[in-house]
């Protein structure tokens, strides 16, 4: 009876939604099916499962009315998607037409890979958005979270963003701030939620430092705050406009650049930039892309006065800078399955308000070879040749004719090394680098790294990195050797942390808390 009802109300729904040109309805299987051939109502009790074009449904039980493309379920609700997510709740009315839902009395993992958790009254949701009332969100352990927040409102957009309106943040229990809008970024190649850090080191004094991640309409942006004793107050504004054709991007603040002929000193400067850069443009059908770039932006140094004297100059440098750039790329190609090569040239031209111009032509060849799925090894030979001046010291640019050969191996969990070695024979230097990073445990992770040039007898790197994964908040104590700088972070787990992830590291799986683990 049970099948003979099933292959019933399939038939009725495939007729129907051929008739409306609409796409085929769900497939529904139940203990009891029951059909009204009059409303072409399916009505199904007891572990329901419903499988829709996007989403896959169970519940206690399901009325599908065949007209409307409307499903009402209730009771142990879940919806899931192939990408992972989750919702539970009691009450879902969903819209197998427009693919739209309302999920009441709500809970879900949004995003499987940052750890998401969403609970609140009632859920909105699209293929493309969710919309979460009287909501609670955090990636910690939401049965004790050390970070969360609480909001009358809050939008997800899947790999985009989340935003929580009268948005109330709290760490542990304790109500740090509220805001009228609060924004997580969830783009992969942009900085997400991190907390201050603090340090000391020989240029800034002791210091604090804030990313704070912003999206004013269309573009995306970060705003960097720091404070030094020695240093005192900076503060970079970055906005990038996105087009289908080109990137736009503005730079306006106070902040700082690393230099070694000084003995890799950090240089501070003031900034006025817009620049704008084209995508990747296909030269015909060759393997082959070209990009333009172009900015105009004023600078003003900071230098102190020691810094000068090591760098041999009389008195800071503030000037215009227009750049013009032009790049051509190829594509990845293949010597053999596991043997590729690709080749970039570029010309760049700079004219500076001091009537100063220069030029910089370059040109470059790598090859990769796959030694095995976790190791890799490269060679590469760049060449760059300087013509011209700048008047600026932040702006300098060594001359490269160089070829470098790296090998690294990365074992997921486990560890990653590498080790490098580069001549640049238009300077007469060799550079010696390496990296080691071992996970000791599921929450501990150390790494060193170091770059030592053999023209100056010294590192220009020796960092030492103690890494600490507290719930789903990343905690790293770094020493910079070569700038006497001790550094404590911290960063939300998959937000963007501010160090690169040395080690692909599995992220710890997050269940539901009733689930029991």
């Amino acid at each position: 009876m049970r099948w003979t009802l099933f292959m019933a109300a399939l038939i009725v729904a495939v007729i129907a939604g051929t008739a409306s040109g609409q796409p085929l309805p769900i497939t529904v299987d139940a203990d009891t099916l029951t059909y009204d051939s009059a409303q072409q109502i399916v009505t199904a009790q007891g572990h329901v499962r419903m499988t829709f074009k996007r989403y896959r449904l169970f519940a206690d039980a399901a009325r599908y009315d065949l007209a409307s493309q409307i499903v009402v379920a209730t009771a142990h609700v879940r919806v899931l998607d192939a990408e992972g997510r989750e919702l539970r709740g009691q009450v879902l009315t969903y819209n197998n037409r427009t693919e739209e839902g309302v999920l009441e009395v709500t809970e879900g993992i949004i995003d499987r890979e940052r750890r998401v958790y969403l609970r609140g009254s009632r859920l909105d949701f699209t293929p493309g958005r969710f919309v979460s009332h009287d909501s609670f969100v955090t990636n910690c352990d939401p049965r004790r979270p050390l970070v969360h927040l609480i909001a009358k409102r809050i939008e997800i957009v899947p790999d985009q963003e989340i935003v929580a309106y009268d948005a109330a943040v709290f760490i542990g229990t304790r109500h740090l701030l509220t805001v009228p809008r609060y924004v997580v970024s969830l783009r992969p190649d942009e900085p997400g939620t991190a907390f201050p850090a603090f340090g000391s080191g020989t240029v800034d004094g002791y210091w604090v430092d804030y990313h704070i991640p912003l999206r004013i309409a269309e573009n995306r942006g970060l705003l960097y705050l720091k404070y030094g004793t020695t240093s005192g107050v900076m503060g970079l504004l970055t906005l990038t406009h996105t087009e289908p054709t080109f990137d736009a991007s503005l730079r306006i603040g106070r902040t700082q650049t690393s230099d070694s002929r000084s003995n890799f000193d950090i240089l501070q400067y003031d900034v006025a930039e817009v620049s704008v850069q084209s995508k990747p443009i296909r030269i015909g059908s060759m393997p082959l892309s070209w990009t333009l770039a172009g900015g105009a932006a004023s600078f003003g140094e900071r230098l102190t006065a020691t810094q000068l004297a090591n760098l041999g100059l009389g008195s800071n440098a503030s000037t215009s800078r227009l750049d013009g750039q032009v790049s051509v790329t190829t594509d990845r190609l293949p010597l053999s399955p596991r043997l590729t090569y690709g080749i970039q040239a570029g010309f760049r031209v700079s004219s500076y308000g001091t009537r100063d111009t220069r030029t910089i032509t370059s040109y470059g060849i790598d090859l990769a070879y796959q030694v095995d799925p976790l190791t890799t090894a490269t060679l590469g030979y760049q060449r760059a040749a300087i013509s011209g001046i700048t008047p600026l010291a932040i702006d300098q640019v060594d001359p490269q004719n160089t070829i470098g050969f790296t090998l690294s191996r990365a074992v997921p969990d486990h560890y990653r090394i590498s080790a490098g070695v580069a001549h640049n024979a238009a300077l007469a230097e060799t550079k010696l680098s390496g990296l080691v990073a071992v996970i000791v445990s599921p929450s501990w992770e150390l790494s060193v790294s170091a770059v030592y040039n053999t023209r100056l007898n010294a590192f220009e790197d020796l960092d030492y990195a103690v890494r600490r994964l507290c719930d789903c908040v990343d905690v790293t104590l770094r020493y910079r050797s070569v700038r006497h700088e001790v550094s404590l972070e911290f960063g939300l787990l998959g937000f963007g942390q501010r160090q690169a992830i040395t080690v692909p590291r599995s992220v710890p799986t997050f269940t539901f808390p009733e689930d029991g683990r």
